[in-house]
């Protein structure tokens, strides 16, 4: 049986991961270089011309004195946590199977509970921002499903507790993109194709049992049964 490449990909190791960002001034010279990789730009003025404060790690730009920080307008931006625990935490929570649940984090990180819950939300809002981006074509499979537990009520499709949700995959590529709480219009239209589909086999179905001659309820395996009293 061949193997998923999917599965065994190579992934970057625990160890690989603190020879690289195992302080937090590597993760700082990580994020500089993953921000301004051909250099410092203002965001402002946008001039190269600048001068660095290596003790308050503030950027100020010399032909219009703005001040700024590698942090400054990212998923970081006046967090107290230090970028190791940051980078740490994209480490577990990406290379997860099974996600990583925020008391799990909080354990791994050294953080209260509250601190590790907040950082994971962003970064998946950040991973569902970055995924928006990407668009599938050519022949595309499609399956909708809900997410939701138990509530009194409705159950099943249609019930006020359920969020609906897309998966769709490109066909002969590895990558699935995920759309969840989708537009009330598309998911109607949606909902319509997949019932005219049904319907449509629905009716194939009837006329090959009237030329067989056999029941809808022999056909479908349907039995009678007594309710309970």
């Amino acid at each position: 049986m061949a193997r998923n490449p999917v599965q065994f990909q190579k992934g970057l190791s625990l160890i690989e991961f603190n020879r690289r960002y195992g302080t937090d001034d590597q993760c700082h010279a990580a994020l500089i270089a993953m921000r301004w990789p051909d250099g410092f730009v203002c965001p402002h003025c946008k001039s190269r011309k600048h001068s660095y404060s290596r003790a308050r790690r503030i950027f100020q730009c010399s032909a219009c004195r703005t001040q700024t920080s590698a942090r400054a307008g990212t998923m970081f931006h006046k967090s107290r946590t230090p970028l190791v625990k940051w980078f740490l935490a994209i480490h577990l929570l990406t290379s997860a199977k099974n996600d990583i649940a925020a008391l799990e984090l909080a354990r791994q990180l050294g953080v209260k509970w509250d601190t590790a819950w907040l950082i994971k939300q962003k970064l998946m809002e950040v991973m569902r921002q970055r995924n928006a981006t990407y668009k599938i074509g050519g022949e595309v499979q499609l399956d909708d499903a809900y997410l939701g537990g138990e509530k009194a009520g409705k159950v099943g499709r249609g019930a006020a507790n359920k969020i609906p949700f897309v998966i769709a995959k490109q066909a002969g590529l590895h990558s699935v993109a995920l759309r969840s709480g989708l537009h009330q219009g598309s998911y109607q239209r949606l909902r319509e194709r997949q019932h005219r589909a049904r319907h449509a086999r629905h009716q194939r179905r009837i006329g090959l049992l009237r030329r067989s001659g056999r029941s809808r309820h022999e056909a479908y395996g349907h039995r009678h049964r007594r309710r309970a009293p």
